[in-house]
């Protein structure tokens, strides 16, 4: 039993020869910072944005817009206008220039 326990741990041993330390890429430090700095000098206006930024608040507000439409849309009034006045008088409406002016006074 103790043989057994002995091989095991001399393997486990063995295993960890070949380990060294980890190396972190040169410039992860100088991103990480940049994070923590960028994090702490956020205006009001661009934590708003980020907000509005993301794409569930887009979908929704886009949502709202194309419902308020739709209700509008489908709950107006569907009688016509009765104080429009039908004339047969044919109208043409390029005739008119600037010198047809009806009242030159202020």
């Amino acid at each position: 039993m103790k043989q057994e326990n002995h091989s095991s741990v001399e393997r486990a041993m063995q295993s960890v020869e070949g380990i060294r330390r980890a190396q972190a890429p040169g410039y992860l430090y100088a991103k990480i910072l940049s994070g923590v700095y960028r994090r702490q000098t956020q205006t009001v206006w661009e934590r708003i944005s980020a907000f509005i930024a993301r794409p569930a608040v887009t979908l929704a507000c886009i949502v709202l817009v194309v419902a308020v439409n739709a209700i509008i849309i489908f709950n107006g009034s569907s009688k016509p206008a009765a104080n429009v006045i039908a004339s047969a008088e044919s109208v043409d409406f390029y005739s008119y220039d600037i010198y047809n002016a009806e009242n030159l006074e202020p």
